[in-house]
């Protein structure tokens, strides 16, 4: 169970069981299982399938096509679209492959090619506010380094090399042309660049991951 603010995008104020939490205990568990003396490996073995049927019983959208954000308070289910959740469900290989076509489907027939927005079409609503009020910067339709680097590994990790990978040629033209890698992207390629907010460059926490 996640609490407020409990996430990388510490923007987003929700609490209770999120899909990006989840696929992150179930790979958890899924290493733990490796590491462990073999007396142990079955207690693992049994926990990371037991979160797997929960996760897909519970957060797969057959009707959408994706895994949904979270389930709150009172089990009221948020069917909004986030990348980090999904993304990571293939890129470690929790996801079917139907669920993997379906869910790059969904991306590249409503958000675009190469682009990997926190949510679709916007965020929570109350988080939709915020941020147009105190986070200008992390508008739903922003991209962050780290997740456009994270779809391009996902795409390799389901062989299709060519599209993984200009993913990444995509985001080494932005690189180049403004000398550096930063951390978060309007739509058009720019840099987030307020009066109150220029986006982190160089050494930025999500840069490193390209």
């Amino acid at each position: 169970v996640e609490g407020y603010t409990g996430n990388w995008s510490d923007c987003n104020f929700v609490s209770g069981n999120t899909l990006y939490n989840n696929i992150l205990t179930w790979k958890a568990m899924c290493c733990m299982e490796d590491l462990v003396l073999d007396s142990e490996k079955q207690k693992y073995n049994n926990l990371s399938i037991t979160i797997k049927e929960a996760i897909n019983k519970l957060m797969w959208s057959d009707k959408e096509g994706y895994f949904i954000h979270y389930i709150g308070p009172k089990k009221r289910v948020h069917g909004e679209f986030y990348s980090d959740g999904n993304l990571l469900a293939i890129l470690w290989g929790f996801s079917s492959d139907i669920q993997t076509l379906r869910i790059y489907q969904f991306m590249e027939g409503n958000i675009g090619t190469y682009k990997s927005p926190i949510a679709y079409p916007r965020l929570i609503w109350w988080d939709h506010i915020l941020n147009y009020l105190l986070f200008p910067m992390y508008k739903t339709e922003n991209t962050f380094t780290l997740w456009t680097c994270i779809y391009s590994l996902s795409k390799i990790s389901s062989k299709n090399f060519t599209y993984g990978l200009s993913i990444l040629n995509n985001l080494a033209q932005t690189i180049v042309k403004y000398h550096t890698c930063h951390e978060v992207l309007k739509p058009n390629g720019e840099p987030v660049n307020l009066w109150f907010y220029k986006s982190e460059k160089g050494m930025a926490w999500t840069s490193g991951m390209y």
